[in-house]
């Protein structure tokens, strides 16, 4: 995820610079002509963000999968109604481990959230 933001924002920066870009000018004796390189170099970094905003979309889509199907997994351990008291203790220990869980992901929501908030 560090990763992600870090390149997101490096991308941002050289796509705002390239925005910012004059077209021409002149250094002492020389004059520059950058409409060409802007033109060149706009589209690579906008392929770029749409490439690690894909990919992003993809992660985040993995990991939605993943957290569906272990909480799905969860519940139907919490589910099952214990017959003895072995398992009534491992369904204890189930709720517990599931409590510690949900706190972590809602802390880790709430982390983020805030984080990727502009």
């Amino acid at each position: 995820m560090v990763n992600f933001k870090q390149d997101m924002a490096q991308l941002n920066k050289w796509f705002k610079d390239l925005e910012r870009m004059k077209l021409s000018g002149i250094e002492r004796n020389l004059y520059i002509d950058t409409k060409t390189l802007k033109q060149l170099l706009t589209p690579i970094t906008v392929r770029s963000l749409d490439k690690c905003r894909g990919l992003l979309l993809q992660v985040a889509r993995d990991r939605c999968v993943a957290s569906l199907h272990e909480y799905q997994q969860r519940m139907r351990d919490l589910g099952e109604q214990p017959r003895s008291l072995r398992d009534f203790a491992d369904y204890c220990d189930n709720v517990n481990k599931v409590q510690i869980r949900v706190g972590l992901t809602l802390t880790l929501i709430l982390t983020l959230t805030l984080t990727l908030s502009p």
